[in-house]
């Protein structure tokens, strides 16, 4: 089996390991947000392994199952992604503002609860809203695989577009409010951490902040190049004439050639399949190389050594001294 493009499953599977190796320190300290926005970029990541590889000559469909479940998680990553972005920098403007106290038991159970439900409620709820925008059953393109599809209206724009970019501009919204706390009291910042969230350092703060931001510089131009293209290209916007009109021959599944776009299509959808990667190395420039991920690698080279090359420790104290 040929591979055309090999760059596609190998540079996603890379993105993967990235995140994977970032994602422990996250789920530590219980930072619901900055976890959901590790584990969304690693589904993607792992569907683009997948159809990358499955699909990497032809667009014949194979495990119809996959690309149903595939094509719904890629349509409430759009949604995820921002959300869970956003809810890194309410988090961080909320511990760094001026009357901001040390948050109870009870206001993290429900500062939590909320990340969950913008995390992964709202996306599971666009999930199933997608079937009423879905034409049909979903597209496969040659080289990258399940694509899901829906009837560009102004249905899709209120449930598809619009709310991603909603979450967008809300995270530069509280982004600037977090960057301003912070250099209004810079000096003391460490102390204010301390006293209000334990835990959290003025280095992780700004990472986090950091990270958030730099996802959605990277992610918003991508969501309002799609919106247009939609709206801008042939057939562009259609009216919404009846249930059964949308949903017509719903059973089909669109087979698109690369091979047979215009260079400029072929180029675009590449560059916007490399998207979700992207970010995940991005995650990984400011996480990977953290105190807490150094202490990690540290932590599972000795685990490895122990574990299964079977090394004395004891030994290694020897060596040492």
């Amino acid at each position: 089996m040929s591979f055309p493009h090999p760059e596609l499953p190998i540079g996603s599977f890379i993105a993967v390991i990235c995140l994977l190796v970032c994602l422990p320190s996250h789920i530590r300290v219980r930072n619901v947000a900055s976890t959901s926005l590790n584990l969304w970029l690693c589904i993607v990541c792992i569907i683009n392994v997948v159809n990358s590889f499955v699909w990497a000559n032809d667009m014949i469909v194979r495990i119809p199952v996959w690309c149903d479940i595939s094509t719904k998680f890629i349509i409430a990553s759009n949604l995820g992604l921002p959300a869970a972005a956003f809810s890194i920098c309410r988090f961080l403007c909320d511990v760094a503002k001026p009357n901001a106290g040390e948050q109870t038991k009870e206001q993290k159970r429900r500062r939590a609860l909320v990340e969950i439900f913008l995390c992964w409620g709202q996306p599971a709820i666009i999930m199933a809203l997608h079937y009423i925008v879905q034409g049909h059953r979903f597209d496969i393109y040659e080289y990258i695989g399940c694509q899901p599809d829906f009837y560009v209206s102004w249905a899709s724009l209120f449930i598809i577009s619009f709310p991603p970019l909603v979450y967008c501009f809300g995270t530069f919204f509280y982004a600037g409010f977090a960057l301003w706390y912070f250099l209004q009291r810079r000096l003391q910042f460490d102390e204010l951490l301390y006293l209000r969230h334990p835990g959290m350092t003025t280095n992780r703060y700004l990472r986090l902040m950091v990270v958030a931001t730099a996802e959605m510089i990277w992610g918003t131009p991508w969501y309002l190049f799609v919106l247009v293209a939609n709206i801008s290209e042939q057939p562009g916007l259609q009216p919404w004439v009846s249930w059964e009109y949308v949903h017509y021959d719903w059973q089909r599944v669109g087979q698109i050639p690369l091979s047979l776009m215009s260079p400029t299509e072929r180029s675009t959808r590449l560059a916007l399949w490399w998207t979700v990667p992207v970010s995940g190395y991005l995650f990984f420039v400011f996480f990977g190389f953290s105190e807490q991920a150094m202490k990690d690698y540290r932590y599972y080279f000795r685990l490895f050594r122990i574990r299964v090359l079977r090394q004395d420790p004891r030994l290694w104290v020897r060596c040492h001294d």
